[in-house]
């Protein structure tokens, strides 16, 4: 078997469930436990008398890529979304959901590999000494959204979600294209602040996509559109979670 067969059973094996970052969660866990020590430890450290790397070039790829990988990823998920908008309230026991279950798995799987790239960029900031980027809410969102879609993933054969995680990762994957793309004109180098005096609006617009994801979820929940499984509530304890923490994160930019 070739190389290029092994990274493709990896990654795309036909069974679903063969994939191995579905199959084992401990390749996760791993993964983050050594982002973790990478950003908050071994790089500050082999760092500490070195000067920062530049990275521009990287930098500039890499947010770039990521602008089109979550534009391409919101376009998919809204349309999905809206395809299924008549039917939201009965996603648990609609008889069609076989026939959804297929497209799911696919946005889904995306999303998962998305995510992990994901933890690059604290790589880099660390890699630059751009410790104040380097947060306790950015690392926690990397890490926790990571293992959250693994095992998301892992479910999502034997039990449906509801609409609401159509809704906030279509808002979520927007908001992204916007964080990306400023990242990517960011990095071309101090030229071009005078066209990011959109940054504050940012954090803003993270802060309402919780609102309204909560707000959504909520209803759902009064109304009976959405029902009240384990999942659920601990997406909804996260969601809670870290519209708190860039609440706050927000009042401390606000000061300076």
């Amino acid at each position: 078997m070739s190389v290029f067969e092994d990274i493709s059973n990896f990654l795309y094996a036909e069974d679903y469930h063969d994939r191995a970052l579905i199959k084992h969660p401990s390749i996760i866990i791993t993964t983050v436990f050594v982002y973790l020590l990478l950003v908050k430890w071994i790089i500050p450290h082999l760092m500490r008398n070195r000067k920062p790397f530049s990275l521009k070039w990287a930098m500039i790829i890499y947010d770039f890529g990521q602008t089109f990988v979550n534009a391409y990823l919101t376009y998919n998920l809204f349309t999905f979304s809206f395809s299924l908008w008549d039917e939201r309230c009965m996603m648990k026991t609609n008889p069609n959901l076989p026939v959804y279950q297929k497209r799911i798995n696919v946005i889904a799987w995306r999303i998962y590999l998305v995510k992990i790239a994901d933890l690059i960029d604290t790589i880099m900031f660390a890699l630059r000494k751009k410790d104040d980027q380097v947060s306790f809410l950015h690392v926690f969102h990397h890490c926790l959204m990571c293992v959250l879609v693994m095992f998301f993933l892992r479910s999502l054969d034997k039990t449906s979600m509801g609409y609401f995680l159509g809704v906030g990762l279509s808002i979520n994957t927007t908001v992204h294209v916007f964080v990306y793309f400023y990242y990517g004109l960011a990095a071309f180098g101090p030229h071009m602040n005078k066209y990011l005096w959109w940054k504050k609006y940012l954090t803003q617009f993270q802060i309402v996509q919780f609102f309204v994801v909560l707000s959504y979820i909520g209803y759902g929940w009064a109304t009976g559109c959405e029902e009240v499984g384990r999942m659920e509530v601990s997406l909804f304890v996260y969601v809670l979670t870290i519209l708190f923490l860039f609440f706050n994160f927000y009042k401390k930019y606000e000061k300076k």
